[in-house]
């Protein structure tokens, strides 16, 4: 692990477990306490969550391929998660989480969750000194969820927290015995029903004309 120290370059010589990383200067030794996050946010916006809510897993004969499945940690609070089933029977789910587009390493340290659909936790992958998570483990029918997070590893003194972990991953493996997942999705709102115009008032009914009196005739004698 090694703060960014205003410039991001990347070597290659760590190999593909290094981990590159914004810094808030909590790490041991540090001698700038500048929250480097907070920085940039005052100048830049952070990108918009990539995975809002819950997206399908997208299986294919019971194979995952990483590029039909991709995400983003935007920022330390950021858990995307990806809903299928498992049909009667159950199945074995082996599904790796590894960071995508790097070149000798990255900010992203991948922490993995399956829950089953009470929420329950089935099983959790945060190696120590693997930048990946693995999910291997058989299960019952059912719906499950698989979320995604930045991990941690040690303190942040001696080790580093979940305030950098962040960038691109994608999901591979396989499901066994695999179903489509039904995902909620947001209903869009009911359309009000049309206005009714009010009644065109009636014209009025004009008054009733007069006739006009003959003149009087003064008789003569």
């Amino acid at each position: 692990w090694v703060p960014i120290m205003g410039n991001y370059w990347v070597g290659t010589r760590w190999g593909a477990q290094a981990l590159y990383q914004w810094s808030d200067g909590r790490y041991a030794g540090a001698t700038n306490q500048e929250d480097d996050l907070a920085r940039i946010g005052r100048y830049l916006p952070r990108r918009a969550d990539d995975v809002a809510g819950t997206r399908a897993l997208v299986i294919a004969s019971g194979r995952v391929a990483a590029a039909a499945n991709r995400g983003q940690i935007s920022d330390s609070a950021d858990t995307d998660a990806f809903a299928f089933t498992v049909h009667r029977g159950g199945g074995r789910v082996s599904l790796v989480v590894g960071r995508a587009g790097y070149i000798g390493g990255a900010m992203l340290d991948a922490e993995a969750t399956l829950r089953d659909g009470a929420g329950a936790v089935v099983a959790r992958s945060r190696p120590r000194g693997d930048r990946r998570a693995a999910i291997n483990v058989d299960v019952p029918a059912g719906s499950y969820t698989l979320e995604v997070r930045g991990g941690a590893e040690g303190t942040p003194q001696y080790g580093f927290s979940t305030y950098s972990s962040l960038g691109s991953y994608a999901i591979s493996g396989t499901v066994g015995n695999a179903g489509a997942a039904s995902v909620n999705t947001p209903r869009p709102p009911t359309p009000a029903p049309p206005t009714t115009p009010p009644p065109t008032p009636a014209p009025p009914t004009p008054a009733p004309m007069l006739p006009t009196p003959e003149p009087l005739v003064r008789p003569e004698y």
